[in-house]
Formats: structure tokens, sequence, C-alpha cells
């Protein structure tokens, strides 16, 4: 807790299990993932998370493909296997999640409250991002949007509960957001499943920044 940047920071780390790691008071993101994989986290809490809003920099929980550490971009495709299960996070400055540039992945019952800008940010850039399972995700009182999408995607589940959110549903207003479902499985946001030729209309034009 109270930390100067980050509450921790996972760099190309594949095959880690945590449990009950809280964090508290950060001024950058609670938790970052980067160009990692196969990582479990389960039963923990984050909140106080950042203290100005920057895309990307001020989340509960920012997962991301690429690195620019003098390789540039390394490490996107192994981005992969994702298992992260009750976490409730509150208080972020940006979003409660940002997750860009994943692939097999699963969030399930997690808790995202107070949020100043998105609740969950999905972001798809150079890779596939498919596979992807939020099951009973609730998201309250976030700035501008709650389920917030800018890329192609593809089989995306589970249930997204919204509430106290001016958009339960975003997407991205500079960039188009596409979603396909040859697996046959559904995302409902809200109780309504979100069709993919429905997602220009159904969503609204959100910033995230």
């Amino acid at each position: 807790s109270n930390t100067a940047k980050e509450g921790f920071v996972f760099h190309y780390v594949h095959g880690a299990t945590l449990d009950r790691v809280n964090v508290a008071q950060t001024t950058a993101d609670g938790a970052a993932f980067v160009a990692s994989g196969d990582i479990a986290y389960r039963n923990s809490t984050l909140s106080g998370l950042g203290a100005l809003p920057n895309i990307g920099k001020r989340s509960g929980i920012n997962i991301s493909a690429y690195s620019g550490d003098g390789s540039i971009i390394v490490g996107a495709e192994s981005n992969t296997g994702y298992d992260f299960e009750n976490l409730t996070i509150s208080g972020a400055s940006n979003s409660g999640m940002m997750i860009m540039g994943i692939r097999d992945s699963r969030f399930a019952d997690i808790k995202i409250s107070d949020v100043d800008i998105i609740g969950i940010q999905l972001m798809q850039m150079l890779t596939p991002s498919d596979n992807i399972a939020f099951d009973t995700v609730s998201i309250d009182g976030a700035g501008r949007a709650g389920f917030w999408m800018m890329g192609d995607f593809a089989n995306l589940t589970g249930t997204v509960a919204v509430s106290g959110t001016p958009a339960p549903c975003g997407r991205s207003p500079y960039m188009p957001t596409t979603l396909t479902q040859p697996g046959g499985g559904t995302l409902a946001i809200n109780g309504a499943t979100l069709a993919p030729g429905d997602v220009a209309t159904t969503c609204a034009a959100v910033a995230n920044f």
C-alpha cells in the first residue's frame, strides 16, 4: 500500500498464482501484467488506484501484450491464459481493468466500482483478441462507460451487469469495433445479448481518456 508507482508489475512472467494479494493507494496501476501469461489472480482487493486520469496507466488492473523496453514490441503472442477470480476493484482514476491484446482467458466474479472513466477497457491492436470469458462481472459507478471495446474480437462470452453508469456498453469513437461469435457463445450486458451486428448501435461511442 501507499506506493509511488504500481502495486506490482509482472513483466514477461509465465505460470504464476496470486491469492489474497491486496493493493491499496497507488499513484499508478494497482497491478500490471506485461507480455505475460498463464497467470491466476484470486481473492483480492485493489482500491485507491492512481492520481490522474491517463490512458492505460491508472487502472486497477492493466494487462498489455506489448512492451517498449528497447526491443520495442515483444511478447504479444504469449499474452494468454489469464484466469482472474473473485477480485474487487474500486477507486481507480482511469479504468477498473484495462485489457489489451489477450487470448484464451477468463475473468469471473469481478466487482468494479467508483472508477473515473471506464469499468472494463477491452482493446485489440496488432494481434488477435479472442476466446475471453467474463463470468459474473459487475460494474457500478463508472464515469463514462461500463464495458468498452476497441478493435476486432471473437468469442466473447459471459454476463456483465452495469449500474450507475452513463453507457452500459461503450466503444471507441476513433477506431472501428467488431464482434464475431463463431463458437456460438454469447455476451450479455444487463441481461441483453450483445449481437455481433448490433455493436455499433448498442454500444455508445465514448472516449476512453
